[in-house]
């Protein structure tokens, strides 16, 4: 059988390539197919999707409790998976903290003294920041944690 691409007859032993729309949008192209006795054709639309483009920096967040001295401490870790440097904001109810540069790979810690016998649940929340191709680059995340009492 041939497989024809628009108007063009596709050639097997040829490496070919489809232009994208340049906005990102969907593109789609036409092929058919001409079976062996070149009477019988079929008709196929295919729609090419661009996956979404990973994100430039990426980190991994997790918040936790747990009881000190009768009162609820919240701790919250985050890791940078990114490959370069970045800043990180943390916000949690209880307070906030910036570590200036978080190298690739690393993890930081940041204890939130409650002060209280318990808590409802809640999240902790990043903005991490860094350079990536010589643009700034952000990306933010979150973590939830239960409610606790420590009473």
């Amino acid at each position: 059988g041939l497989v024809y691409l628009g108007d063009i007859l596709i050639d097997d032993t040829q490496k070919r390539t489809v232009a994208l729309a340049a906005d990102g949008a969907p593109t789609t192209v036409t092929m058919r197919s001409l079976a062996q006795d070149h009477t019988t054709a079929k008709t196929y639309n295919v729609q090419i999707v661009r996956a979404p483009a990973a994100p430039a920096l990426t980190t991994e967040l997790s918040a936790a409790t747990r009881c000190i001295t009768g009162k609820v401490t919240l701790t919250a870790t985050v890791k940078n998976t990114s490959t370069v440097p970045v800043s990180i904001e943390m916000t949690s109810a209880y307070g906030k903290k910036s570590i200036a540069s978080l190298a690739p790979g690393k993890s930081v810690s940041q204890a939130f003294t409650t002060r209280q016998a318990q808590i409802a649940a809640g999240e902790v929340s990043i903005t991490a920041a860094g350079q990536v191709d010589g643009t700034t680059a952000t990306a933010t995340q979150k973590a939830g944690y239960d409610a606790r009492s420590c009473g």
